[in-house]
């Protein structure tokens, strides 16, 4: 496992090296010492602009981190090819550490689900119906004393190892937000018309409770002081689904899930960040805030920060016949969003705007990322498809004969 720079033909790393060496003080007993003002500030510019393979979570990254600073300190060295032997070195420490079971219990705004264990990435959610396991109540009920859980919300257990509880909490975090996400793609509405205090109300009809708490095996809670409570929960209806619909989900998330197995894992990994994005985006009551996650997944989806190529790959999906018309919502969602991002609220409802990209985020990642799981070996693989299909038949022909051309030539180079 390793980490690379999230930009790294626009990064002059070396500056920020030389900018550590400035800050950083070895002492005569060999101990190393920051400024801790300045140290603060260039940790935050590192952890922004650097990529790590694998779920971390956000203080196993400052350990790593911190301890990489601290050896080029030590070998008063502080060159780009060091920095990044070093870094890889720590996280292989960090990863030979054993891991551990742990158990993330919390709730979903539904009343019943009609599955009982679903396996995300290499974390399995069980579904437990009104209650949560025996063995986890008591010490679940001792962390949350003055909380009282939602009776109508169905109790979730996501099981998952990790290196220490935080990094399982990281990893089962984001397994269950996948599959909150698929559910919300399945069951949110295509659109709704809202008056009065129901319109403050999240998109988004499957919520998660108010908090989670994580445990070992033998259901002690894996660190007393700590449970996560979620920052835009409040209490909505319990979604009820009729047989039929239950039916339905059934076979459509057993689907989703399969498919999103089969997609290879660095293709995975950037579908996940946007479904976990996406569903972040929705839980959200200002609509606003909801729209610029919403913009935000699509980006990652079609891995894109430019507008023009963002809706150039998202209309190549369309058929000719619906490509115009997908093309001007778009341009004018496109619009919208720079206005509000430079001018400000300019009186346009975001709701509809939510809706329009959540129709755009489900055809993408289920209609055509999905239905080619484990064709594309990354996103780019999936986003260059894209830009591909955008051509005429003709088009397409003359360039693979070029393509078939450069091939054989390059073969018949690399024999010689």
């Amino acid at each position: 496992m390793k980490a690379k720079l999230k930009l790294e033909n626009k990064i002059n790393i070396a500056i920020l090296l030389e900018k550590l060496n400035e800050i950083s003080t070895l002492n005569e007993n060999n101990t190393v010492a920051f400024d801790a003002f300045e140290y603060e500030k260039l940790e935050w510019v590192f952890l922004a602009l650097l990529e790590f393979q694998g779920v971390y979570s956000i203080e196993a990254k400052k350990n790593i981190l911190q301890n990489t600073f601290r050896q080029l300190v030590l070998k008063k060295r502080f060159d780009k090819e060091i920095f990044y032997e070093i870094l890889s070195n720590q996280i292989q420490k960090h990863n030979k550490q054993p891991e551990k079971h742990y158990y993330l219990l919390t709730s979903l705004s539904v009343k019943e689900l009609p599955i009982r264990k679903l396996t995300v990435d290499n974390s399995q959610i069980i579904i437990t119906g009104k209650n949560f396991p025996k063995k986890f109540r008591s010490h679940r009920n001792n962390i949350r004393k003055t909380h009282n859980d939602n009776d109508n919300y169905i109790k979730i257990v996501v099981a998952t190892k990790g290196r220490d509880f935080k990094d399982a909490y990281e990893k089962a975090y984001r397994s269950l937000e996948v599959f909150r996400a698929l559910l919300c793609l399945i069951l949110n509405s295509n659109l709704e018309l809202r008056f009065g205090s129901h319109s403050a109300n999240p998109i988004n009809k499957v919520r998660q409770g108010e908090f989670s708490t994580l445990h070992l095996e033998n259901g002690f809670c894996a660190d007393s002081s700590n449970y996560w409570f979620e920052s835009n929960y409040k209490v909505v209806k319990t979604l009820e689904l009729n047989a039929e619909k239950r039916i339905k989900l059934k076979t459509n998330i057993k689907w989703l899930i399969k498919r999103y197995n089969l997609c290879i894992e660095k293709h995975k990994n950037t579908l996940s960040k946007a479904l976990n994005i996406y569903v972040s985006a929705f839980d959200e009551s200002n609509k606003y805030i909801c729209f610029l996650g919403a913009w935000t997944a699509l980006e990652t989806i079609l891995k894109a920060d430019q507008n023009e190529l963002l809706i150039k790959r998202c209309t190549a999906m369309y058929s000719e016949e619906h490509k115009q018309v997908q093309k001007q919502i778009l341009e004018g969602l496109r619009i919208y969003r720079n206005e509000f991002v430079h001018e400000g609220n300019n009186g346009l409802d975001p709701f509809v705007a939510c809706f329009f990209i959540q129709e755009f985020i489900y055809n993408l990642i289920i209609r055509f990322n999905f239905k080619f799981a484990g064709f594309f070996n990354t996103i780019d693989e999936a986003t260059m498809f894209l830009d591909s299909y955008n051509f005429n038949l003709k088009e397409l022909k003359i360039r693979k004969k070029n393509i078939d051309k450069a091939i054989n030539l390059k073969e018949k180079n690399m024999k010689s």
